[in-house]
């Protein structure tokens, strides 16, 4: 448990943790049922194992035109603000893929719930 302010309730129980993914999840899915032409699913180790591919869906799906510029989006020299303002300057890596599973052990009590749950919506 956290100890902010009230008006920040954040947490490290994993229930708590379970129950806010699983809430988001029910959400997303019934976005998707009234939204389904807006929203576009972007699966993070295949944009980082097939960057061109995945990033030329992506424009191709915005009606962007093509610009191998969207290959390098490190070299962009805007100002970014936030709280991962630094990320962006460095290109995209492999190196954080499957960084989760130090966790397994210590996730497993809520992962097969989420892993049910996530299956039983819709």
């Amino acid at each position: 448990q956290t100890y902010f302010t009230s008006s920040l309730t954040l947490t490290s129980s994993l229930n708590d943790t379970k129950e806010y993914y699983s809430s988001q999840n029910i959400i997303l899915e019934e976005y998707k049922l009234i939204h389904a032409s807006r929203i576009y699913e972007l699966n993070y180790e295949s944009l980082v194992y097939e960057p061109e591919a995945m990033i030329k869906s992506l424009i191709s799906w915005l009606n962007f035109d093509w610009d191998t510029i969207y290959l390098s989006p490190h070299l962009n020299k805007r100002i970014l603000r936030g709280y991962s303002c630094i990320l962006p300057r460095y290109p995209m890596t492999t190196k954080y893929v499957g960084v989760w599973k130090k966790y397994q052990k210590m996730l497993s009590p809520i992962t097969d719930s989420i892993t049910e749950s996530s299956n039983n919506i819709g």
